[in-house]
């Protein structure tokens, strides 16, 4: 992949950079305070204690990369206020050597209500700017001063923190329309940000990478425009396989644009952690999963990775330990000197919060991410993003998401015929009751189809994977002193991960170094866990002996891991 031919600031200075400069790098995720409704709530609600806590503990877990949505509204409404949060954010960032992708601009979401306080408390997702600040004759002299408070507010950040060769990406526009925010307008932006002094490298959060090409292709300057960035949404890796190549075919037309992946992961319906995790690693691109945390959005029941609870007995709770130890094995892979601090814990899912499919009659956004590569047309039409099943247009999506869903699993599964039978009903039900008006009877016919198909990946294994590429993430001993004061009884508890998707086989060993015995024994799964332990009662372990307490896992597909943790007892 390649490296950004700009370079971060601190490549000419020969110091050691962030990441190396390269974003293929990045293992990130979006993220705003768990607490907050949005990013808009994130700032005028900033909370200082928890930003410093969850920066740390993200980045505690293999998060080297950070994307977060500023926002325009807001600073106009207090730019005091918002610099001096920004300031303080993009410090913590940089003090935990987290690169930082600073989102300006966001078409996404609802319209504003011109009071970005009281617009803080809206439950779903609010675009910045509103259409009145974006249509005003002065909005570009407006956002040019915003850019440039923006700036140097996050490189005097990173100045004071005193880390050396720390930089930062302004993702210019977060999904911006085409209707309303033109290539000639984003050009605009981008030549402003790079006038700065010590400007970022920039990029553009396209819903599809492919529409990079239709920017640098008018781009009076291309290199003004220096990553390229897609939101691969969909079920099969072959849409993330798909977007990824197109990607890194254009950026090698304008010569050697690195590639990244800024928003992807949507657990709710059907683009499983462990599976993009997986294609990510074999794609070699630097991404931010959408989302970090089970916080407080309208996306709490589709998506993050942790749930922002205390750590107890050393484990972080998590949607899924797939997920997590996915995340972890990445982590380590593109930085040897990461180890996980944690065991990975599943919370068993309470309402609001569910895996396959929505729930509670919250269709949120996901299902419109679905079809944009499809239906580009409908992108910022007065449907989105609610997506409510009575809102113009959305029957018709919501038809399109479930036919081109069955279609998928069909190409890869076969269905019973009662199933076949009830997803054919399901769908012209939708169809038709939609069309007659009937919104009760539809959206039961939609969830009855959300249903069936998480119903058909279960049964067929289509669903996040239980372990990923034979791998020991984790592993730690307790000992305990036996009642005759020499001896020792041992607890070993080890994580496993496996990206093939294939059962294990873990085994256990203790090595008497003084000995040269060899002890080897099971280890037990512990529920709800991808942690096993073993309790070495059976051993004895003298006081002052040297051990090594090894875990060797092996796969159906021959794969294999070991680890050795040698042990001397006080």
């Amino acid at each position: 992949m390649a490296t950004d031919p700009d370079g971060p600031p601190g490549e000419a200075e020969g110091l050691p950079d962030l990441l190396g400069g390269d974003v293929a790098r990045a293992v990130g995720a979006n993220y705003h305070l768990s607490a907050a409704n949005h990013s808009l709530d994130h700032w005028v609600n900033y909370d200082p204690l928890l930003a410093e806590s969850e920066i740390a503990f993200l980045a505690a877990n293999g998060i080297n990369t950070i994307r977060t949505f500023l926002n325009f509204d807001f600073y106009e409404h207090d730019a005091e206020s918002f610099l001096e949060d920004l300031y303080h954010y993009a410090l913590q960032l940089a003090a935990h050597r987290v690169l930082f992708l600073a989102v300006l601009f966001d078409s996404f979401g609802s319209e504003p209500s011109g009071d970005p306080v009281a617009d803080a408390a809206s439950p779903t997702w609010i675009r910045s700017p509103g259409t009145a600040a974006l249509t005003a004759p002065d909005f570009p002299a407006r956002a040019a001063a915003y850019i440039a408070d923006v700036v140097e507010t996050v490189n005097q950040a990173i100045q004071d923190s005193g880390e050396p060769g720390i930089w930062w990406i302004a993702d210019l526009w977060n999904e911006p329309v085409v209707a309303t925010v033109t290539h000639s307008r984003l050009a605009a932006l981008l030549a402003t940000t790079r006038a700065q002094p010590n400007p970022p490298r920039t990029t553009v959060g396209f819903v599809d990478s492919a529409l990079n090409g239709d920017l640098l292709a008018e781009l009076p300057d291309p290199a003004a425009l220096s990553i390229l960035s897609g939101h691969p949404y969909g079920m099969f890796a072959e849409v993330i396989t798909q977007k990824v190549q197109e990607a890194v075919a254009l950026g090698d037309l304008y010569g050697g644009r690195p590639v990244f992946v800024s928003e992807v992961g949507l657990p709710g319906l059907f683009q499983f952690y462990g599976n993009v995790l997986q294609w990510l690693a074999r794609a070699g691109v630097g991404f931010t999963l959408w989302e970090a945390f089970l916080g407080n959005d309208q996306f709490k029941n589709l998506t993050g990775l942790f749930y922002p609870e205390p750590i107890a007995d050393g484990m972080v709770t998590v949607r899924s330990t797939t997920a997590v130890n996915a995340l972890w094995a990445l982590a380590m892979a593109r930085d040897p000197a990461f180890a996980p601090p944690y065991l990975a814990r599943e919370k068993e899912l309470g309402p609001g919060y569910v895996s396959l499919g929505p729930a509670n009659g919250d269709l949120s956004t996901g299902a419109y991410h679905a079809l944009l590569a499809d239906y580009p047309a409908h992108y910022g039409s007065a449907d989105f993003p609610t997506l409510s099943i009575g809102d113009p247009g959305t029957g018709t999506l919501y038809s399109k998401l479930m036919m081109w869903t069955f279609l998928s699993l069909n190409k890869v599964v076969t269905v019973d015929a009662a199933t076949a039978a009830s997803v054919l009903q399901n769908l012209i039900m939708l169809r038709e009751e939609y069309d007659l008006g009937n919104l009760a009877q539809a959206e039961a016919a939609l969830f009855e189809l959300f249903d069936l198909a998480a119903q058909i990946m279960t049964e067929n294994g289509l669903g996040e994977p239980p372990n990923y590429d034979p791998a020991v993430l984790h592993s730690r001993v307790e000992t305990t002193l036996n009642p005759d004061g020499i001896s020792f009884d041992a607890r070993f508890e080890t994580v496993v991960f496996d990206v093939e998707n294939g059962p294990l086989t873990p085994r256990f060993f203790v090595h008497d170094v003084a000995a040269g015995n060899v002890f080897e024994l099971p280890l037990t799964a512990i529920p709800g866990t991808t942690a096993h332990f073993f309790a070495a009662a059976g051993i004895p372990l003298t006081n002052g002996g040297s051990y090594e307490f090894g875990v060797f896992v092996t796969d159906l597909a021959g794969g294999h891991s070991l680890q050795i943790l040698p042990v001397t007892l006080p």
